[in-house]
């Protein structure tokens, strides 16, 4: 037992960290927990995959990058 007002982490042995997990989920929590980590995977592949479409240069084909070159001349001077 610990002393009251004792916190529990502050008592655990110095090789904690080393020891097995001796427990064993029942098939429905397994599946659970198989199921969440794959939609998690899902999830986050699909938002990369989101985040990386506005990487996409969708503007600058090149006709519009002539047009924004011949601007140039008229702006450039501003510019300066």
């Amino acid at each position: 037992m610990m002393p009251e007002g004792a916190r529990w982490w502050e008592h655990l042995d110095r090789d904690f960290h080393r020891g097995e997990e001796p427990f064993e989920l029942a098939l429905r929590d397994k599946l659970q927990v198989r199921a969440t980590a794959a939609s998690d995977v899902l999830i986050r592949t699909f938002g990369a995959c989101l985040v990386g479409t506005t990487a996409l240069p969708l503007g600058f084909t090149p006709k519009k990058l002539a047009a924004a070159l011949s601007d140039r001349s008229f702006y450039g001077p501003m510019a300066e």
